[in-house]
Parts: structure tokens; C-alpha cells; sequence
């Protein structure tokens, strides 16, 4: 068979392959079929027409089903089942734009086209019915982007964005290894990754549900070399500082020496001075590489004063599994002894001057972080911050934290000791009056780490607070960022307290989904709507406005569904839609009243009325059931009798009525009733 040259364009590339298809199929099979490597699914599943049959204006409402199909897919016009001049000039329309249809159709424009949906424009609706659907679901795939910058040796800042995650959300790895989740369908966040090994890569993905969603690498910066302090300046005769005025860095090296540092308490120095006469050389406890001079102090002719006080000392370290902390403690000196804390909360009292012993932690969970505190009375005897091991780990307890496998001596305002011979790292030893951390290299790592828990600053000298990170109330130290981003992800507010999304319908019948509401917050929000709801349909009982169906009035129409309900239809739902169900019974109302209006799209005075069970002028019933005269009194008359108004309590709601019947029968009807033909 020889196939005709086809004229590519953008239009029409896409349609001549598919007419292409369609010949071949009619030259093998006799039959046109579109060969598609997709299942050719009608979009979001609407409508579907296997049968393919011939449709044209001819044909009408001959296949509702299939005429919808064309309908929605062919677009613009109404999807009503019925093959009317709309829907011929919509399909005549997209043969010309598909190249379908018949001779002539795709050159002389749409109204050349015949508008008959057969094999070939069948062939071709659902083609394009295909790649809408193809097109819908690529665009509700979940989608995301991964980027990572190294801030540090240490540290690097991991970037995310994720879309379309729905109730799944998204989680980030390193390797293997969830650092978070994100419980919402879409975000864009940072999520700093600290503790890395300098000069090293390590790669991040982001995940949603099964879907790897995006992936990067980032390689950690170096180490800065150690840089060897310089030679102490020489000494002189002068007498120098026992103990320093200065309270900064800046404030010892321009008072004392370049060589001087503030640790805290003093200004000290890494190499050993040439003290002044009357004063002596001292190491600084704990440290045996920091040096100060001090003042000679004079005892003779000094009164005895009794026996001088002992410091309390104390000292905590941790033993952690997956879902244990063993607390070693010891303490001497106390005068009341020791409480020992967790989150600040007690969980041991030690009455005795002094011991040791060990505790558990409690309620533990694993991959978490725990803050311990041995207290004598309101002075805080040592510190330790214990993080549990991943989930699955070996059940062997080891040490873990910032402490030791045993327990240290705590000082006067504590300073962590150097270990001899460690090496030594740059670190933030505490901030300037400007908020800004001051670097020191001149500290080994346990050093630098105890120095900023005591000052609740992490390694980068940014401010530490305390925050409530799940609902146990459990507290721990860290950046406001990064407890706002717990807070999410566990779902509580700062106070500890769980939120959720809070939904219900207001007051004008709108469906609300209102995220991280308490449930005490979302009860207000309801109630609040009902009353507000009670309040708009008391308004409606009062003024009865008309109300037709489709009405958006939710307040009207739910008082108009409680009426019929009540007194007519005890199966409708109230559900402020007047809909199909809403129409029947109204019209049920106005047929039985033989009404001139029984359409029940429509609630007038005429029908409120009826429904409410009041009495209604003869005005609103059809014209063969009026009175051939009327006047204000009781009965109408006719020449076969009159027309009574009355009430009777064995009709739903009393309903009043109009009916011709004799006077004497009216007359007895009325017999204990107020005025005859009231309306």
C-alpha cells in the first residue's frame, strides 16, 4: 500500500502520526484502531465508551454514554449526552485541528468537516484522551530538588524543596540514615547537618513514599593547620597582674600581653611567665597548659577562723543502648546532698553529704538526645548531654555524650580540663558584646564542647534554647530554627501540646481544614461556627426568603431541609444543598396543595407557607381549583357550593386548605374553629 505524503507542522505533527497509524490499521484489519503503547484510558476516568459506534446529529441521544466521552474530551462545550449543532460544530473543530474526517476537512477549514465521529475521529478522541491523561499524571507526580553547601570542616547546610508529596511527605537521608521528615505535602526548608569529618563526601537523597525524589553530594572543607602560639614578649621588672580587671580577649592582650586570653574567669596565657616578685606562678586546674600569676598572700598575725569550707564537687557520665541510659554519678562536700535531673526533671535524690551510685534514664527512646544535671540545692554540681543509638543497635551499654566512662571533678565555675596531648581545634570559646563568637585554636575538642554547654552555645556560637520537642513535655537545648522544625515535625506547639488539622463546615456551608490547631482550638472553632449557623437560620425562620434550588443561601436551605424533614420527609438529609432530593419533596408539598407552581425548584410565600403550616391566599393554587369569586368573608360561593378554608390537625403540620364543599359541611368543619376562610 502506498501511504499519501503527509505536511508536517507544529500543529499537525502529533495528528498525521496518528492518521498514519489509523491507515496502516485500516490496511491490515479493514477496521481503523489507534496503536498506542499506553493503556488508552478515558482522562481521570469520567466517561468511557468501548463500543465506538458512529455518532452524528442524526443520531442524537441515541448513546448518551459515548456522546459524553467525545464531549469531554472534544472540550468547551456542555458533556450532556446529546449530539446536538454544539456538538457537531465542536467535533467539526477538532477534526480539522486532528486531521480527521473527510476529504477536504483538514484544508478548507472546520466548517468542511462532516461533524460524524467515526473509526478515524474515534481513533483520534481517544488519543488525545490518552496523553491528557498521560499529561494529568505526570503533572501529580511528586517532584523535588536537593542541594547541600558545606558552612564548615564540620558542618554542611542541606537545602530541600518537595511538591506533590500528598499525606506521604518526604524524608531526607544521609546515605542510609533519616536525619528528618517533613509531614507536609510541599516545602522548602534548610536542615543544617553538623559532627561531619573535615575533607570527607557525603551524600543526601530526599524520598517521598518509594520515589527517590532528588540526590546530592557535598564534600566537608579542611581543617585549618595549628598554628604554633608566638614567644612570650620578655618580661621586666614590673610586677605583673595577679588577677586581671579585663573581661575580654581583647581587654588581656591590650592590658597584660599579646599573649593573653580571657578563659572565663581570668586572663591566662599558654606560656609559662616570668612572674614578679611577690607573686608565683599557677596552672590553672584542670588544665596544665594554662598560666596566670598570682599575688603572694601574707597568713602572719592572721586570726584562726575555724576550718575554711570545701566546695562541693560532683560528676556525671552516661552509658547508652538504643533504648537505655545507665547515669554514673559521684559528689562530695554537699550539705543536703544532690537531686539528679533529666530534662529537667528529677528522677533521683541522694540525701548523703557525699557518695556515688548510678540511675536509669527514663522513658528513653532511640536516636535522642537527653540533658542530665547533678544539682546541690541551686548550684550545679556537673553536666552531661547523652544521645541514645540508632534503632536495632547492640544492646551493650557504652559511653556516649560529652562525658567520660567515669565520673569528672566538677570546680568552682566549672571549665573543662584539657586532655595533655590532645589535639588541638578551632572552636568557638564564647561571644563578643556585639553577640559575635570569638574563635580560639588553642583547645582540644572535649574542651571546646564543655566550654559551650556552659555557656549554651552550639559550635558555631549560635544561642541555644530550651524547647519542648514531643508530648511527654520532653525539653532540650537547640537553635530556635531548628526547635520550630521538631515542633512540626512531631506535631506540638511550643507549650508541648499536640495539634493537628482541625476540620469542619462553617457557617455558610464551607468545608474548612485548618492545620496545627490544639484540640481545644479546634472545639472553639466549631462551636463557634454552630452558633453562628443557629443564629443565620433563626434569621431564615423569621423572613422566609425565597429560595430556589442551586441556592447558595446554606443557612435558608438547611432550615428549609429541617422543615420538610420534620414534617414531611423524615429520610431527607439536611445538608444545605438543594438538590434533587430537596426538589421532590417540595414539590410533593406543592402538589398536594394543588399549588400552580409544582416544579419544587422554587420556595416562595405560597410554599413556605404550606410547609410551615400557615394559611395561604386561594391565589397561589391553580386556576380550575380557585373560586369563580372571592371576598374577605369566610366562604366563596359557586353555584355547586363554596370554597371553605380550614385547618386539620390529621395532615402533616395542619396544613390549610381550600376545598369546595357545601356551607352546612364548612359550617361544621368551623363548628370549634376560629374564622372561616382565613388565609
Amino acid at each position: 500500500m502506498k501511504l499519501p505524503s503527509l505536511k508536517l507542522n507544529a500543529r499537525g505533527f502529533s495528528h498525521h502520526l496518528v492518521m498514519m497509524l489509523v491507515v496502516l490499521g485500516t490496511a491490515v484489519g479493514g477496521t481503523a484502531y489507534l496503536v498506542a503503547s499506553h493503556a488508552q484510558v478515558p482522562y481521570n476516568n469520567v466517561y468511557s465508551c468501548p463500543s465506538q459506534p458512529t455518532l452524528s446529529v442524526s443520531t442524537g441521544s441515541s448513546s448518551p454514554t459515548c456522546t459524553k466521552y467525545a464531549q469531554y474530551v472534544v472540550g468547551g462545550i456542555a458533556v450532556d449526552g446529546s449530539f446536538g449543532p454544539l456538538t457537531q460544530s465542536a467535533v467539526r473543530s477538532f477534526q480539522y485541528n486532528n486531521h480527521v474526517g473527510n476529504s477536504g476537512c483538514s484544508t478548507a477549514g472546520p466548517s468542511s468537516c462532516d461533524g460524524i465521529i467515526g473509526s478515524a475521529t474515534w481513533s483520534a478522541l481517544v488519543a488525545s484522551n490518552t496523553r491528557q491523561t498521560q499529561a494529568s499524571v505526570a503533572a501529580l507526580a511528586p517532584k523535588g530538588t536537593l542541594t547541600c553547601t558545606p558552612v564548615s570542616p564540620n558542618d554542611i547546610t542541606v537545602h530541600a524543596t518537595y511538591s506533590n508529596a500528598g499525606t506521604a511527605g518526604a524524608k531526607l537521608y544521609r546515605a542510609t540514615t533519616l536525619l528528618t521528615s517533613y509531614p507536609t505535602a510541599s516545602g522548602n526548608t534548610n536542615f543544617p547537618v553538623g559532627r561531619l569529618a573535615a575533607s570527607t563526601t557525603y551524600s543526601f537523597s530526599l524520598h517521598s513514599g518509594t520515589a527517590t525524589l532528588a540526590t546530592a553530594s557535598c564534600t566537608t572543607g579542611k581543617l585549618a593547620a595549628t598554628i604554633t602560639p608566638p614567644a612570650p614578649a620578655p618580661t621586666t621588672t614590673a610586677t605583673t597582674p595577679a588577677a586581671p580587671a579585663p573581661t575580654t580577649t581583647a581587654a588581656c592582650a591590650a592590658s597584660v600581653g599579646s599573649t593573653y586570653f580571657y578563659d572565663g574567669t581570668r586572663c591566662v596565657t599558654l606560656t609559662k611567665p616570668t612572674c614578679a616578685v611577690n607573686t608565683t606562678l599557677v596552672t590553672v586546674p584542670g588544665t596544665n597548659v594554662t598560666y596566670y600569676c598570682k599575688a603572694n598572700v601574707t597568713t602572719t598575725n592572721q586570726p584562726t577562723v575555724g576550718t575554711a569550707t570545701v566546695a562541693p564537687t560532683g560528676g556525671l557520665a552516661c552509658l547508652t543502648n538504643a533504648t537505655a541510659v545507665a547515669l554514673n554519678y559521684s559528689f562530695s562536700g554537699t550539705s543536703s546532698g544532690v537531686v539528679i535531673q533529666q530534662n529537667g526533671s528529677t528522677i533521683k535524690t541522694v540525701t548523703t553529704t557525699s557518695g556515688s551510685g548510678s540511675v536509669a534514664g527514663v522513658n528513653i527512646a532511640p536516636s535522642t538526645g537527653y540533658s542530665y544535671q547533678l544539682m546541690s540545692g541551686t548550684t550545679l554540681l556537673a553536666k552531661a548531654f547523652c544521645t541514645t543509638k540508632a534503632a536495632g543497635a547492640s544492646t551493650v551499654l557504652t559511653a556516649t555524650g560529652n562525658t567520660s566512662s567515669a565520673p569528672v571533678t566538677a570546680v568552682a565555675n566549672p571549665k573543662p580540663a584539657v586532655t595533655p596531648g590532645a589535639r588541638k581545634v578551632a572552636c568557638v570559646i564564647g561571644l563578643d558584646k556585639n553577640g559575635k563568637p570569638v574563635y580560639e585554636k588553642t583547645h582540644d575538642k572535649d574542651w571546646c564542647t564543655k566550654r559551650q554547654n556552659s555557656l549554651h552555645i552550639n559550635y558555631r556560637g549560635e544561642k541555644l534554647v530550651s524547647c519542648v520537642v514531643d508530648s511527654t513535655k520532653k525539653i532540650l537545648e537547640f537553635t530556635k530554627p531548628h526547635c520550630t522544625s521538631i515542633e512540626v515535625r512531631n506535631h506540638v506547639n511550643t507549650k508541648g501540646v499536640l495539634v493537628s488539622n482541625c476540620v469542619f463546615t462553617d457557617a455558610n456551608g464551607k468545608n474548612l481544614n485548618l492545620p496545627n490547631r490544639t484540640a481545644l482550638e479546634c472545639s472553639v472553632l466549631k462551636s463557634n461556627a454552630t452558633k453562628l449557623l443557629a443564629s443565620r437560620e433563626a434569621t431564615c425562620a423569621k423572613h422566609t426568603p425565597t429560595v430556589n434550588a442551586g441556592s447558595s443561601n446554606y443557612p435558608c436551605v438547611r432550615y428549609l431541609q429541617t422543615q420538610l424533614k420534620s414534617r414531611f420527609v423524615s429520610s431527607l438529609s439536611v445538608d444545605g444543598q438543594y438538590g434533587g432530593q430537596t426538589t421532590n419533596a417540595v414539590r410533593n408539598v406543592q402538589l398536594a396543595n394543588k399549588f400552580k407552581d409544582t416544579s419544587g425548584t422554587s420556595v416562595g410565600p405560597c410554599t413556605w407557607a404550606a410547609i410551615l403550616g400557615r394559611s395561604y391566599s386561594a391565589v397561589c393554587v391553580q386556576a380550575a381549583d380557585q373560586p369563580s369569586t372571592s371576598n374577605s368573608s369566610s366562604t366563596n360561593s359557586t353555584s355547586t357550593g363554596i370554597y371553605c378554608t380550614y385547618h386539620t390537625d390529621t395532615e402533616p403540620g395542619g396544613i390549610a386548605r381550600d376545598v369546595k364543599m357545601s356551607s352546612s359541611q364548612c359550617t361544621s368543619l368551623h363548628g370549634t374553629a376560629s374564622t372561616v376562610g382565613t388565609n
